[in-house]
Parts: C-alpha cells; structure tokens; sequence
C-alpha cells in the first residue's frame, strides 16, 4: 500500500514550508497487529505510570516544618548545671534527629552544641544557631528531582547578617529532610 503525505507547518496563518513524502507502509497480518496494539496498549501504561510519579514541590508548609521541628530537637530542656534532661550520651541524642537530618547535618550541630562529662550529656551555653526565621521571605530552586535548596537571607542581634543555605530532599512518602546546611 503506497500512501502520499503532505506535511505543512503553518504558523500565525501563514505556510512556512510543504514537502511531499512518499511512504510505503508494509502489509500487516492480524496477529502483527494485535501484537501491535498490545505493544501499544504497555507504552500508554508505562506513560500512565510516570505521570504518576510526578515530581512534587517543597511546599511552604513542609519547609517551616522541617526546620522547626530540627530546632526544636536541638534545643533540649536543661537543669542549673546545663545538664540535659532528656538524653544521657550525645549517641542517644544524635539517634532522636535522624528523621530529620543526615549524620553530617546533626553532626555539624551536635558536635558544636554539646559536650559529654562524667555519663551525662551537657550542653554549651551559647545562643542558639542562626537559623530559618518562618517570618521572613526565602528563595526555593529545585536542584535535582527531589532535593531543592532553600536560602534565606536573616539578621539578628547576636549574629549580625547571614545567609542560611539548606539542601531539603522529599524522600518517597514527600516528607522532608535536611541534607545540608550553609551559611554564606
């Protein structure tokens, strides 16, 4: 069977170019094409599925969040001593802030903030970190499909100016979690 095609690319009214093609389609038996339209039938399911997986966005909500609930991890209810009440090894408290941040995240904070003595688990009495202000606008860039940075410009009395950098991954279940943290 010979079939003649005519393509045109017609843009705002106007023709901007026509070609004739002459294209010579094979004859095709039913099984060859039942064979087709089941190939075809998988392809519109495997299209089907990926539109599924859709990526999602790191929404306003998830990003105070995560960077509130960190936070409020971090900080920890101390006696006169700054003893901490809650946790005995700085081991035991690194494990409570693993579902939200990487080792090197609670590591950076952790290590910083506090300090074991004699069993116990103290902590440096300091201000807490510069950190995510929710009252304050931010920049969000995706950088891979599901990783996003999250900046944000802040100042405070005790820090001056700063500029807070997180890198937040949504793992499968689109929960957030603090891979990186910077300051520039």
């Amino acid at each position: 069977m010979k079939l003649k095609w005519l393509t045109a690319l017609i843009m705002m009214g106007s023709v901007i170019s026509a070609m004739q093609v002459n294209v010579t389609m094979p004859q095709i038996s039913v099984n060859e094409h039942e064979n087709h339209r089941l190939m075809d039938k998988q392809v519109n399911e495997f299209e089907i599925i990926d539109e599924d997986e859709e990526m999602n966005d790191l929404t306003d909500e998830l990003i105070k969040d995560i960077t509130t609930q960190f936070m409020d991890r971090l900080v920890q209810d101390v006696d006169n001593q700054y003893r901490v009440l809650n946790y005995k090894t700085i081991a035991q408290f690194k494990s409570s802030l693993t579902s939200f941040a990487s080792d090197k995240v609670i590591d950076q904070f952790v290590d910083f903030y506090y300090y074991e003595k004699d069993g116990q688990l103290y902590i440096v009495p300091t201000s807490t970190p510069p950190w995510f202000d929710k009252a304050n606008d931010y920049e969000v860039k995706r950088v891979e499909d599901n990783i996003f940075e999250v900046k944000q410009r802040n100042e405070s009395e005790f820090h001056g100016d700063y500029t807070i950098v997180f890198l937040i991954r949504l793992n499968e279940a689109d929960e957030p979690f603090i891979i990186d943290v910077n300051y520039l």
